[in-house]
Parts: structure tokens; C-alpha cells; sequence
């Protein structure tokens, strides 16, 4: 069986003074041709307009592109989720001083104790990896706290 002889076809357009110097620069500097110039301009084209194979290559593009234009704001979210976690450790602090101050003399010892072992708790917490249950430690947690109860 005889292969069939793909025949390329002539395609003529007008180009601005300005495409012309671009598409004859980008020729010289890579020593090619102007017309191997334009058809590969013409086919990233095709491929970046969605009407021919290699999207993947664009969508790719458009995925570095995002991620790079989102740095900066996941920096800043990252930021303030750590700033949250500091005001969420003084808080803890605070009431539990407010506590201790409003728990009698006797209830102080047990008071701290507890207090110590909450902060020991939440210690443990921010060392879970992300796969971990929030449930599962907390039942976990809850099971050693009254194990010594």
C-alpha cells in the first residue's frame, strides 16, 4: 500500500512592518527560515487558542502562571494564619490565668495541672501530620486524660 503524500498548501497573508521585523529577527537570531518562523508561530497559536493537540502544554503555562501570580497572597495568607495561631496561644494563656485567679487556694495545684496538661495537648496537635483525625486525637487525648483521673 502506497503512502498518501501530504501536500503542504501556501498560505498568504499581509504582516504589519512591525510583525515582519519581529518574525525576520527571531529568524536571523536562530538562523532559520522566515516561513519555519511563521508556521511555528502559527501552530503555538493553534495550540494556545485550544484548536489543535498540546493543550496540555498551555494549560501547563496557564498553571505556572496562576502559581506564580498567587504567591504572594498565599505568603500573606500564611501570615496571618500564623499571626492567628499566636493570638489564639495568648488567649489560651489569658483565660487561663483569669481562671486560676478566680479558682480558690485549695484547687490552685490541680488547677496549673490541667492547665499544663491542655498546653501539653495542643503542643501534640500542631505536630500532627495532615493525614491525621482531628476526632481520632481528640479521643485519644481524651482517653489519656482520664486514664490518669
Amino acid at each position: 500500500m502506497e503512502k498518501q503524500r501530504i501536500k503542504n498548501r501556501i498560505i498568504q497573508f499581509w504582516a504589519t512592518p512591525e510583525m515582519d521585523a519581529a518574525v525576520r529577527k527571531i529568524a536571523q537570531a536562530e538562523g532559520r527560515s522566515t516561513s519555519s518562523v511563521c508556521r511555528e508561530m502559527v501552530e503555538k497559536g493553534l495550540v494556545a487558542a485550544g484548536y489543535r493537540n498540546g493543550s496540555q502544554d498551555v494549560s501547563k503555562m496557564v498553571r505556572e502562571a496562576v502559581k506564580e501570580e498567587m504567591k504572594p497572597y498565599v505568603e500573606r495568607l500564611a501570615t496571618i494564619s500564623a499571626k492567628g495561631t499566636q493570638i489564639s496561644a495568648a488567649a489560651f494563656f489569658l483565660a487561663a490565668y483569669q481562671a486560676e485567679q478566680a479558682t480558690p487556694e485549695y484547687a490552685r495545684d490541680e488547677f496549673r495541672e490541667i492547665a499544663a496538661q491542655a498546653r501539653k495537648l495542643g503542643i501534640e496537635f500542631l505536630k500532627l501530620s495532615r493525614d491525621s483525625s482531628l476526632d481520632n486525637f481528640i479521643s485519644q487525648a481524651l482517653g489519656r486524660m482520664f486514664e490518669g483521673a
